[in-house]
């Protein structure tokens, strides 16, 4: 520690290795797919690790992200974030090298893809679960309708299902609250995947968030899982008690710089910014 003179993460390689091994291992109990959300470490090494334990597809939240990864020879990435057409030149040169999935969240983007997409991509839809963020409502069937009609005259775009991510479970206080969110969220992504398989025999349903992936044992109907910040865990997750004390596989070290005695207060050299949110 005595070499740190700024601030500095740290990564437990063996923790972070069992947190990875543990997760693949319940989506496989499950019955589920497992494509881990890469923003949490966005690290070629620690996605290395992620191979290592029979990972083949990802998520990440960027195109910048993907091309990354898709460097490091990752050939199934979704993009987890609705598209941006205003980087259709970097859609196009991704799908053209890999098996690249984008998200739509709004029936607006979709005449750029058509006229501008170039290589088959495939497309999620993005359904609100409850986290108040970006797309449809579960209930908009004449919206989601229009979309996939609108989509399908595109010969590029492939149709691969719905995707949610129930965000609210991070302001949830208990195992019994993020059971709740669960049980009802997941349920309407579960209703509308079903709905449209009637056509699409081949579609998945696709849950996300970190608390639900680690505290629930069986995803009865879902597809895929998608958690992100269990390759690390940190003291939100411990609280949620998604996490034990001993997961928690990376920390930041920062130097004190001066102590407030009478206030019982220390100084350190560390961004307030990027401490304060979480």
């Amino acid at each position: 520690m005595v070499d740190i003179v700024s601030p500095a993460l740290i990564i437990d390689e063996d923790k972070c290795r069992r947190n990875i091994r543990h997760m693949a291992i319940n989506a496989a109990g499950s019955g589920v797919m497992f494509r881990p959300h890469f923003k949490t470490h966005q690290s070629i090494e620690v996605g290395r690790w992620f191979r290592e334990a029979g990972v083949d597809k990802i998520a990440v939240s960027s195109l910048s992200m993907a091309e990354e990864f898709a460097r490091d020879q990752w050939a199934d990435i979704m993009v987890a974030f609705p598209v941006n057409i205003r980087e259709i030149k970097r859609i196009n040169k991704l799908a053209s090298e890999i098996n690249l999935s984008i998200l739509i969240a709004d029936p607006a983007v979709l005449p750029v893809l058509e006229q501008e997409l170039a290589f088959s991509a495939g497309f999620y839809i993005k359904v609100d679960a409850g986290n108040r963020r970006s797309g449809f409502e579960p209930e908009d069937i004449v919206g989601i309708d229009e979309l996939i009609k609108e989509a399908e005259r595109d010969k590029m775009l492939q149709f691969k299902g719905f995707v949610a991510h129930a965000g609210q479970t991070y302001q949830s206080f208990s195992l019994n609250d993020v059971h709740k969110i669960y049980k009802k969220s997941g349920q309407q992504l579960l209703s509308l995947t079903e709905h449209y398989r009637q056509k699409h025999p081949a579609i998945l349903a696709s849950w996300g968030d970190t608390p639900t992936c680690s505290l629930m044992n069986e995803f009865h109907g879902m597809d895929e899982i998608r958690p992100g910040n269990f390759v690390f865990y940190d003291l939100m997750q411990f609280h949620l008690a998604s996490c034990d004390w001993d997961q928690i596989a990376a920390v930041v070290a920062a130097p004190v710089v001066a102590k407030q005695k009478k206030r019982e207060e220390i100084v350190l050299y560390a961004g307030a910014v990027h401490l304060s949110k979480d």
